[in-house]
């Protein structure tokens, strides 16, 4: 996560990551601003690009800090109808809603798409347009595997394993992994894989349990506790992803986002590690589902809403079960005991916890 996700906007802008950019333009790099009244002045126009969770987090802190004026630009909302909004809003009433940024000019302005344009001063640019994946330290058939195209890494089974073109014969796919030969026709390994395995890839996700149950199954694949199915198969599940993609008339740069898709990738990755890695619990979908629904309801209090009561029945049970599992948990913990099961399964749920009380799902 080195690289911004914002080569696609013109800009009189020297190299990336320097805080005075421009005359009239400071740059801030960071995806995620803890008080965002630091880094801005009382009375400046500042334009956030980008309007996901920190973007829309962050326009709203900036509009309570004393920003004369806020402008959200963004390619799509997190709800119907939100482009069509006119009116400003925020806790300063001065949030602007434009489509995505086109281009910066030097004099402080800037053009969004469709043609309009903000004739202004522009004081401050905020990316929170996400980053590109680059891996710079690889080199030879590693950094084939790796190849980023539109955002997208490689050929990776379950956006883990690296797996080799279809066209590849057994020998090429031994040669470029170096293999030494003796494995029957579709039994070989994937290219490098599991020696070269990657964790995190996926967003919009509950990150941590996910990334545990990504890391044991690498862990397992390397110890041979657990093991890889025919490569054919593999090949055809990264095939239908590619086509789901295309059906969802998504561009490639989408194929690492899962959202709701997570919960099913997490149970599968639980079962291929074997039976005594307990599957994620219900309650952890539930909270999520509940959450994103009250933060597009109420964005702008979100996190002072009580999940219980605005979710219903189902939030506030999914929400009573997960405290009871994270309760087990660090009990056992603090008795030196080992969690059970479903109580090791809360352990990483805890954040899950806590941004479900706060109505923010980390995502």
């Amino acid at each position: 996560y080195a690289n911004r996700a914002s080569d696609r906007i013109v800009a009189p802008l020297p190299l990336p990551g320097q805080k005075t950019v421009a005359p009239r333009f400071r740059l801030l790099d960071r995806d995620g601003i803890a008080c965002v009244g630091d880094y801005i002045l009382p009375g400046d126009v500042v334009l956030v690009v980008g309007a996901s969770n920190s973007g829309e987090d962050i326009s709203r802190e900036l509009s309570a800090a004393g920003a004369e004026r806020v402008l959200l630009s963004a390619r799509s909302w997190q709800a119907a109808g939100w482009a069509e909004e006119e009116a400003p809003y925020g806790p300063g009433g001065n949030i602007h809603r434009y489509p995505m940024v086109s281009e910066l000019h030097a004099d402080g302005s800037a053009s969004f798409e469709g043609g309009r344009r903000y004739e202004g001063r522009i004081d401050t640019v905020i990316y929170c347009t996400g980053y590109s994946y680059s891996f710079p330290f690889l080199r030879g058939a590693a950094a084939a595997a790796a190849a980023v195209d539109d955002n997208r890494v490689g050929r990776l089974w379950l956006d883990i394993l690296p797996l080799p073109a279809p066209e590849q014969t057994q020998a090429e796919q031994q040669a470029a992994a170096g293999q030494q030969g003796g494995a029957s026709p579709g039994s070989a390994p994937p290219l490098l894989a599991p020696g070269l395995s990657f964790l995190g890839l996926p967003w919009k996700v509950v990150p941590f349990p996910q990334f545990e149950l990504q890391s044991k199954l690498v862990a397992r694949l390397l110890s041979g506790r657990a093991s890889l199915g025919p490569l054919e198969r593999m090949q055809a599940d990264v095939e239908a992803r590619t086509a789901l993609l295309r059906e969802r008339g998504l561009p490639t740069r989408y194929a690492h986002m899962q959202n709701l898709e997570q919960f099913a990738y997490n149970q599968a990755l639980a079962a291929l590690c074997g039976p005594d890695v307990a599957p994620s619990p219900a309650w952890r979908e539930q909270l999520y589902r509940a959450t994103s629904a009250l933060k597009r309801a109420r964005p702008d209090d979100y996190r002072d809403s009580d999940l219980a009561m605005y979710g219903g029945e189902a939030a506030a049970a999914a929400l009573a079960e997960a405290e009871a599992e994270t309760a087990a948990w660090l009990a056992a913990r603090l008795e030196g005991r080992e969690p059970g099961a479903a109580a090791g399964a809360a352990a990483a749920g805890a954040v899950a916890v806590e941004a479900a009380e706060a109505g923010r799902p980390r995502a």
